[in-house]
C-alpha cells in the first residue's frame, strides 16, 4: 500500500510538472541570506525547465543555516560537457569555494563532469547526487532528439567514457537513489566505490522533490561538513 500511494504521487508530479513551471516567475533562486555556517550549497538541475518543487529543498537547507544557490542548465542547450563548463563559469562569477554540489537527476552528470574534467574538486568539499543516471537512464531514449538526451543511453559512448574516468575523491561522493526509479533505474543511480545510499521511496521525481527523508539525508551530509 505504501508504494502504491507513492507511485500515485509520482505520476501526479509528472502530470503537473509543466503547468507548475509558472511558479518559476515568482520563486527566488538566489540565496535569501548569507549562511552562518559559511558552507555554500549549489543545487544543480538539468532538465527542460527548472522544477519549481526544488524550491522546497532550497528552503529546507536554508532553514538549517546554509547559503543555497539554485541553477538549471536546460537539456535543449548543449551537451553535458558544455553544461559543466557553464557550471564552472557560474562558480567563478559568484567567487565561491569550499562548496557542496547537489546534483539533481541529470544535474548530477553536469556536476560529475565538472569535477572530473574541469578541476572542480579545487573548489568542492562534497558532491551529493540524487537520482543521477551515472550509468545511463532507462528511459533516456525518449530524449533522443537532444544532444544531451543521446548521451543518456546506458550503452552509449558518453556514459561508457564517463565510467572510465579515473575516480578521484570517491570518499567525498554520496550517491542517493530511490528504491524504485522508473526513469533512471535503481542500479543506474550509483557509481562504484562511492557512498551509495538507497532511499526507501518509489518514484524518480518524488525522490528529489517532496520526499522528506531525502531532504533530511542531504541536510545531514551537509551538516557533517562543518
Amino acid at each position: 500500500m505504501k508504494y502504491i500511494l507513492e507511485w500515485i504521487v509520482e505520476y501526479v508530479l509528472i502530470i503537473l510538472h509543466f503547468p507548475l513551471t509558472i511558479l518559476n516567475f515568482f520563486l527566488p533562486n538566489a540565496p535569501v541570506k548569507e549562511s552562518r555556517l559559511q558552507i555554500p550549497i549549489i543545487l544543480v538541475e538539468r532538465w527542460l525547465k527548472r522544477n519549481p518543487l526544488h524550491f522546497f529543498m532550497k528552503k529546507f537547507l536554508e532553514k538549517n543555516g546554509f547559503t543555497v544557490y539554485s541553477i538549471n542548465f536546460p537539456l535543449l542547450k548543449g551537451n553535458f560537457s558544455e553544461s559543466a563548463k557553464a557550471l564552472k563559469q557560474f562558480i567563478q562569477e559568484k567567487k565561491l569555494s569550499n562548496i557542496i554540489l547537489v546534483g539533481i537527476s541529470c544535474g548530477g552528470l553536469t556536476c560529475y563532469e565538472y569535477l572530473t574534467n574541469y578541476n572542480g574538486w579545487e573548489k568542492t568539499k562534497k558532491f551529493i547526487s540524487v537520482g543521477t543516471p551515472f550509468q545511463g537512464a532507462k528511459l533516456g531514449f525518449l530524449l533522443f532528439f537532444m544532444n544531451a538526451g543521446k548521451e543518456l543511453s546506458p550503452k552509449g559512448s558518453y556514459i561508457q567514457s564517463l565510467l572510465k574516468n579515473p575516480q578521484v575523491n570517491s570518499d567525498k561522493i554520496y550517491c542517493l537513489g530511490a528504491k524504485y526509479d522508473e526513469l533512471v533505474g535503481y542500479k543506474n543511480s550509483f557509481i562504484l566505490n562511492t557512498k551509495q545510499i538507497v532511499i526507501d521511496v518509489a518514484g524518480h521525481n518524488f525522490l528529489h522533490t517532496l520526499w522528506i527523508p531525502t531532504l533530511e539525508k542531504i541536510k545531514n551530509i551537509c551538516l557533517a561538513s562543518r
